[in-house]
């Protein structure tokens, strides 16, 4: 079940410059880094198989091979070939791709978003933010950032458009703003939202400016503004029922303009002939449309399409009934894009969605996937096996969970969304994997079909939420939740478990946001994150002894910073030989409070954030034999080098999210995952 992402202002947040995220090469360093895929769709069959969540498509109208595709988390992409190869434009733009615009004269000419986010349904939370929009007039070659708001502003964009009427006006959209540019007078306008305020913008049209309209839709929203914006009229209560959960998706059709309303689980199709004042109420078929993921297309030849879930196509002129289509190639679920790329054929459709790209010939019969190397998979976490270096695993947003074999393919084990993993460290043949918060396991390496349920370990609460294998025991895996859990995987029971609000003399409670243990199984460390309207409202920071009853101390006491609300400890690291040697990172936005170390299991701190800007931190780990320590952050791979005081970005990867790591002692060589470019390895 996928979460709401809790939206940070960027009033609270205190961002990195721009001059840092894009002049960090003078302090970056080139090293051996192997992308490990996957490079193409999971081997398996089920339609929860994907690649990439695909969010918005363009064709080009004067030769349909050319397509421009822009991912979540992965960048805008584009094939010359139809699909059969794809290739990324904007691995150095932190961010770009989630939306965009194509000049209608000039196909080279594109603008962009930039959107960073934490990944749905996780720990991290980090909030949407973004560092503007790009253009390129050469097909990606180069960027250049335009001036939608200033630098030193922080807006995530969620749609960017290029006016009908003026090529050189352009329109920006953001969580609570609608921008304007002119770039013959460089002159910028903006206007307040009000209207979003608990809501998103997720769609955004721009109608002839001769009749003086934008719609602007999404979850909670669907408002019309003029060219000027200065006026702003709510069109919502004439559709939809305000007072509850909504989203709207509207497309037009000569003077007709159409409206696909989702109310929970119930679906509505409304079309106005009077340029939005009144509205007649063709279907109410449910169409599995939800308010995280739902569109509404109209083909050439006013025929409706709709996408929630599943995909849908209206079944006759009367536009009352619809008929699922897709469904026999088993198309991944939850559709984001619809594009009809010849303007006079209503047979040629592409489909994005959270798996991939679709293109069908014959309006929706039958259908191909032409994803490719789409390679924007989003990663939660990775597992590795020390002795055997082949064998990954990942939990995935909405892609399920994956496991590269020896023979370096990966398999598709289990479907919707994906989380935290385990291989027993002496016996590969097993493996637990989180699978929609579920805990399941196999004795089988994980192959399709052989993962079954733990009846005795609890359901987490994050699809990362921690899940460790004790390295002095095998039979012995903590769980990190409401509580600490440990459980007796050979004799399937659990053997010990603390509720924080009992741990804590204080009365802290909260959920498990990391969770360590030393290698002699002696110190568990873990960190939990404080609950609403609960006593202490602020991050707590533990060492335990591994009963989780006969010793504990509050090693975070000292740190004073952690009673702030925008820090949170993502992840926790414990030296491979010396078991009170930890580090620990924070996730979310606290200036110069990212990365600390102790020597003496948490009795002291050293601030080790040192030239680090005031982005998340993800996760980190420690290489002992060279003693250097490596962050995952929101903008890339950060290494601080033995008895050095200056972080240096790890270049040769894209600038994507570094969401989990692990560290192979025995080769030197350490695997992470990224949300939306899928898993690499780099040579220590």
């Amino acid at each position: 079940m996928k979460l709401y992402i809790r939206l940070i202002t960027p009033f609270v947040i205190v961002f990195l410059s721009f001059f840092y995220i894009f002049n960090i090469e003078s302090s970056s360093i080139k090293t051996d880094v192997t992308f490990l895929g996957p490079k193409k769709w999971a081997e398996g069959s089920l339609n929860s198989n994907g690649l990439a969540y695909v969010n918005c498509i363009k064709s080009n109208k004067n030769n349909l091979n050319e397509i421009y595709a822009g991912t979540d988390g992965g960048g805008l992409w584009k094939t010359i070939n139809s699909g059969e190869s794809w290739q990324c434009l904007t691995d150095n733009i932190n961010g770009a791709g989630q939306k965009f615009d194509v000049l209608p004269s000039d196909f080279n000419t594109v603008y962009v978003t930039t959107s960073i986010n934490a990944p749905t349904g996780t720990l991290l939370k980090n909030g949407y933010w973004g560092i503007g929009a790009y253009k390129t007039t050469n097909a990606g070659k180069s960027w250049s950032r335009i001036n939608l708001f200033p630098e030193n502003e922080r807006h995530l964009l969620r749609d960017i458009k290029i006016s009908i009427e003026d090529e050189n006006l352009i329109y920006g959209v953001s969580q609570h703003h609608i921008f304007s540019l002119n770039q013959k007078t460089n002159k910028a306008k903006r206007l307040y939202i009000p209207y979003s305020k608990n809501g998103q913008m997720t769609e955004f049209s721009v109608v002839k400016e001769k009749e003086d309209a934008i719609y602007l839709t999404g979850i909670r929203t669907f408002v019309r503004i003029n060219k000027a914006l200065n006026k702003i009229e709510n069109l919502a209560p004439l559709v939809a029922d305000t007072t509850t959960d909504f989203r709207v998706s509207i497309d037009f059709y000569d003077n007709k303009m159409y409206a696909f309303v989702s109310e929970g689980r119930a679906n509505k199709l409304f079309v106005s002939a009077d340029k939005g004042k009144t509205w007649e109420l063709l279907s109410r078929q449910s169409l599995s449309g939800v308010a995280y993921c739902m569109i509404m297309k109209v083909s050439p030849k006013d025929e409706v399409f709709a996408g929630g879930i599943y995909f849908y196509k209206e079944a006759d002129s009367t536009k009352i009934k619809y008929k699922r289509i897709g469904s026999k190639i088993k198309m991944h679920p939850d559709i984001r894009s619809i594009e009809f790329p010849d303007i006079k054929n209503s047979n040629h459709v592409l489909v994005g969605n959270d798996g991939g790209i679709y293109r069908s010939l014959d309006g929706g019969t039958k259908w191909e996937n032409i994803t490719s190397n789409l390679a924007c998979l989003k990663a939660f976490t990775i597992e590795i096996n020390e002795d055997n270096p082949e064998i990954i695993a990942c939990g995935t947003a909405d892609c399920g969970t994956l496991i590269r074999h020896s023979d370096k393919k990966w398999y598709h084990v289990y479907g919707c969304d994906g989380g935290t993993c385990i291989i027993s460290k002496n016996d590969t043949s097993k493996v637990w994997t989180m699978c929609n918060k579920n805990i399941k396991f196999s004795d089988k390496g994980g192959i399709r079909g052989s993962l079954k349920s733990t009846g005795f370990m609890k359901k987490l609460i994050f699809h990362d939420s921690p899940m460790i294998q004790d390295p002095s025991d095998n039979n012995i895996i903590y769980t990190g939740g409401w509580n600490i859990a440990k459980y007796d995987i050979e004799n399937k029971e659990k053997i010990a478990s603390t509720w924080f609000s009992t741990f804590n003399d204080n009365g802290t409670t909260g959920s498990t946001s990391a969770l360590n243990i030393s290698s002699s199984g002696e110190y568990i460390y873990f960190a939990t994150n404080p609950m609403r309207n609960k006593s202490p409202e602020y991050v707590t920071l533990w060492r335990s002894s591994n009963d989780l009853k006969s010793y504990k101390k509050n090693i975070g006491r000292k740190l004073k910073f952690l009673k702030d609300e925008n820090t949170q400890i993502s992840d926790i690291d414990v030296h491979r030989d010396k078991p009170l040697s930890v580090w620990f990172c924070t996730g979310k936005f606290s200036e110069h409070n990212k990365v600390f170390f102790s020597q003496n299991g948490g009795i002291s701190w050293q601030n080790l954030s040192y030239n680090l800007d005031d982005v998340p931190v993800n996760c980190i780990s420690h290489y002992s034999a060279k003693n250097d320590l490596y962050i995952g952050t929101d903008i890339g791979l950060f290494v601080l080098k033995n008895n050095s005081n200056k972080w240096k970005i790890i270049d040769n990867i894209p600038r994507v999210i570094i969401s989990d790591m692990k560290v192979n002692n025995k080769t030197g060589e350490l695997y992470f995952s990224t949300y939306g470019r899928g898993i690499w390895k780099l040579k220590l």
